[in-house]
């Protein structure tokens, strides 16, 4: 995520409101570290040199935060757009919609495909997401995103059970290219992201 704003961000407004985004005060602190990292100095931003910029001795917590720690992404993403209508909102920001793939080696990642991907610039077993990003005169943020899942995911529903993709209304099935898909599921919130919905 990349958060930019002139002057200082009131990282306890990042967070406030995030009780119901973690599962408790130990993982919103390890996530609001976590973030300062990775919009701070840290020269890499890996689980190690996070992790010792946190001051954790190992990367346990760090991992544990992003691979195993329960917490609501859509409250967040709720907590984050609130910050960002609140305090970075103008009337003449735009919003961008960016496309990027994710190159996977197995077929078990929800969505993965043989694909066109514009990282590796060819086609490759990927998955493929879509992502919002708001921008303005006082800063910019990635403040939404959707997986892309294709139609030969969600016509086979053990698969998307097995990858824990839920239900169909959860999914864009019907959706037959990345550029509607953007329109139909980050589109959609458009009006609503820039305080007008």
């Amino acid at each position: 995520m990349r958060l930019q704003k002139r002057g200082n961000v009131n990282w306890r407004h990042c967070t406030s409101g995030s009780e119901s985004c973690s599962g408790g005060p130990e993982p919103r602190q390890r996530s609001l570290a976590y973030l300062k990292g990775l919009l701070g100095t840290v020269e890499r931003k890996n689980g190690w040199q996070l992790a010792e910029w946190i001051g954790e001795a190992t990367p346990d917590g760090v991992q544990h935060l992003l691979e195993r720690a329960q917490w609501d992404a859509d409250a967040a993403r709720d907590v984050l757009r609130s910050y960002v209508v609140e305090q970075l909102g103008e009337r003449d920001a735009v919003l961008i919609v960016d496309e990027t793939g994710f190159v996977k080696k197995g077929q078990h990642s929800a969505g993965v495909q043989r694909q066109y991907s514009g990282t590796a610039g060819r086609i490759e077993n990927s998955q493929s997401g879509v992502f919002l990003c708001y921008a303005g005169g006082g800063g910019s943020a990635f403040i939404d995103r959707e997986l892309y899942v294709p139609k030969a995911w969600t016509d086979d529903r053990a698969r998307c059970e097995a990858a824990g993709i839920p239900g169909v209304g959860g999914v864009c099935n019907e959706v037959a290219t990345r550029a509607q898909h953007a329109r139909a599921g980050t589109g959609r919130r458009c009006a609503v992201w820039l305080g007008h919905g």
